[in-house]
C-alpha cells in the first residue's frame, strides 16, 4: 500500500517529481508509482512508457553515449552520497523530454529514506534558461569576438592547465605562436575591415588544421597562440609546418584584388623546471628567429 498522502503533496509541489519503488539494492529508483502533475506537464512521460529505470534513461538520454555517461555520472553521485553519509544524490543532466525538446535539469533523489525504505521520491528542477544564459556568458568571456577562437583569457588557463598537467606527470606539451607578415601593411592599403578579414580567415584555417585537443588562440593584435597537449619537439614542427604552408596557400579576395598572407611562427616545447612565463619567452624568441630569416619561416 502507498502513501497516499505523499503522493497528494508531491502533485501540488510546481517542480517534477516522481515516487519509485526499490526492488533492488543499488539505491536507484526501480520501478516508478508515482508521477506528479509538474512531471507530466514538463517532462511528459507516464508510468506506463517508463515502467523501471531502465526504460527511463532510454527514452530520456536515447543517444547511447550520452545514456552511458549520465548513468555512470549517477551512480557515482549515489555512491558519494553513501559514502559520506548523505541523505540525497544529485546530478545535472539533459534530459529528453516526450515532446522531443531537451532541457536541463537537476535531478535530486533521497538515498537514504529512512521512514519509507522502499520508496524514493526524485525530483527535477528544470535549470535549463540558467544553464543557456551561463553558458553564453561563458562563451563571450572566452571566445574572441572577432574570429571566434579562444580569447587570451582562455588561452592563459589552458597553458597553465597544461603546465600543470606537465610538472606532475611529465606529459609534454607545445606552444606554437603565429604572427601574420606584414599585417600593418594590409591594414594602411586596404584598411582595417580587409584586415579583420584576413584575420578571421586565418583563424579559421588554423582552427580547421588543429588537433581536437588543441587550443587556438587570438593572442593579441595579428598573433595566435596555439597550445598543443601531448606533443615532443618532432610533432610540433610538423603542425607548426603544416599550418604555415596551409596559410599561405589561402587565396584572400579584397575589392578585386586577390593576395595570400603568410605568417611567421615560432615553437617551444615544455621543459622540466621552466615556468609558463619562461616557457612564453621562449616561443616569442622562436618567432623572432623567423622573422630573422625573412618571415614566412617556422623556428625553435
Amino acid at each position: 500500500m502507498y502513501p497516499t498522502a505523499i503522493f497528494e503533496f508531491l502533485d501540488v509541489i510546481p517542480i517534477p517529481a516522481l515516487a519509485a519503488e526499490m526492488t533492488g539494492d543499488d539505491n536507484s529508483f526501480n520501478h516508478p508509482r508515482f508521477l506528479n502533475a509538474a512531471f507530466l506537464a514538463q517532462i511528459g512521460y507516464t508510468l506506463d512508457e517508463i515502467p523501471d529505470i531502465e526504460r527511463w534513461f532510454e527514452v530520456a538520454y536515447p543517444d547511447p553515449v550520452m545514456r552511458a555517461q549520465v548513468r555512470q555520472e549517477w551512480y557515482q553521485a549515489i555512491h558519494e552520497s553513501l559514502a559520506q553519509g548523505r541523505q540525497i544524490a544529485e546530478t545535472s543532466a539533459l534530459i529528453q523530454c516526450k515532446s522531443g525538446q531537451q532541457r536541463w535539469f537537476v535531478v535530486t533523489a533521497q538515498v537514504r529514506p529512512e521512514s519509507m525504505p522502499n520508496m524514493h521520491i526524485v525530483t527535477f528542477r528544470d535549470i535549463h534558461d540558467l544553464k543557456m544564459l551561463s553558458d553564453e556568458n561563458h562563451f563571450l568571456s572566452h571566445t574572441d569576438q572577432l574570429t571566434h577562437v579562444s580569447n587570451r583569457r582562455a588561452g592563459q588557463q589552458r597553458l597553465e592547465a597544461e603546465h600543470a598537467r606537465f610538472t606532475q606527470a611529465a606529459v609534454p606539451f607545445a606552444l606554437i605562436m603565429c604572427d601574420v607578415d606584414h599585417f600593418k601593411s594590409i591594414n594602411d592599403q586596404m584598411g582595417h575591415v580587409c584586415g579583420d578579414y584576413v584575420l578571421r580567415k586565418i583563424a579559421e584555417t588554423l582552427h580547421m588544421h588543429a588537433g581536437n585537443l588543441d587550443e587556438v588562440v587570438r593572442w593579441g593584435g595579428d598573433e595566435f597562440l596555439l597550445v598543443v597537449p601531448a606533443t615532443g619537439v618532432e610533432e610540433a614542427a610538423a603542425l607548426a609546418e603544416q599550418l604555415r604552408m596551409a596559410v599561405q596557400s589561402l587565396n584572400c579576395s579584397w575589392e578585386g584584388q586577390t593576395f595570400s598572407p603568410t605568417l611567421s611562427v615560432g615553437c617551444a616545447v615544455s621543459a622540466p623546471g621552466q615556468s609558463v612565463v619562461a616557457l612564453l619567452k621562449t616561443v616569442d624568441a622562436a618567432l623572432y628567429a623567423a622573422k630573422q630569416q625573412g618571415r614566412n619561416a617556422v623556428c625553435f
